[in-house]
């Protein structure tokens, strides 16, 4: 019981996470689908968008692994500033 209680908060970052990742996806099919023109820029912003979700595993294993000191937390921030601005460009 006591490794599930040390466990907990790094279960409740990747809870967090899925939930921003699907987020993302929600809203990103939404727009898309009202879309009525995909330029270049689009085109681009989708693998700029992705590459950032796609280090969000990342991060939160670099969390675990350094029981949350402040690199591997502000990582996290940026990983999702920089999806955040991904989706925007969008």
């Amino acid at each position: 019981m006591a490794a599930f209680s040390s466990s907990l908060p790094i279960l409740f970052t990747y809870a967090l996470s899925f939930l921003n990742v699907g987020t993302f996806w929600n809203n990103h099919h939404h727009m898309l689908h009202a879309a009525m023109h995909v330029d270049g820029k689009v085109l681009w912003a989708n693998p700029f968008l992705l590459f950032w979700l796609s280090l969000i595993p990342f991060v939160i294993r670099w969390i675990d692994e350094s029981h949350f000191e402040a690199l591997p937390i502000a990582g996290y921030g940026i990983v999702l500033t920089m999806a955040a601005l991904g989706y925007h460009c969008i």
